[in-house]
């Protein structure tokens, strides 16, 4: 038998599911956003057009509900570390809403 290639649907490829951890600070910059500047660099992330699509796969991968609450207003994106910011995969982040948001940022 032939090597298998799974197909993964094409949104959740958005979200670099095959990518492998950052090797060294070079390769931890996108291209479209430049070298990491926090906040410019995260704030331009979070209003691009990459962040927007990889936000909407995640709110429909939850069912647009808090994964903590099961709220479904003032619903935020949230990335569970660092890691993989500018290149997150879908487990990478949750979904929650604004209150649980601020929880789990305190407890990062």
């Amino acid at each position: 038998m032939g090597k298998s290639t799974e197909m993964k649907p094409k949104q959740l490829s958005l979200f670099n599911d095959d990518a492998d951890a950052p090797k060294s600070k070079k390769q931890e910059r996108n291209p479209l956003l430049g070298p990491k500047s926090l906040p410019v660099g995260y704030n331009k992330y979070i209003k691009s057009k990459e962040w927007k699509e990889k936000r909407l796969v995640a709110l429909e991968a939850a069912n647009y509900q808090c994964s903590r609450c099961g709220r479904k207003e003032n619903l935020q994106v949230h990335n569970l570390d660092y890691q993989y910011l500018y290149k997150e995969r879908l487990h990478d982040v949750r979904v929650l809403c604004e209150r649980c948001h601020k929880g789990a940022d305190t407890e990062r």
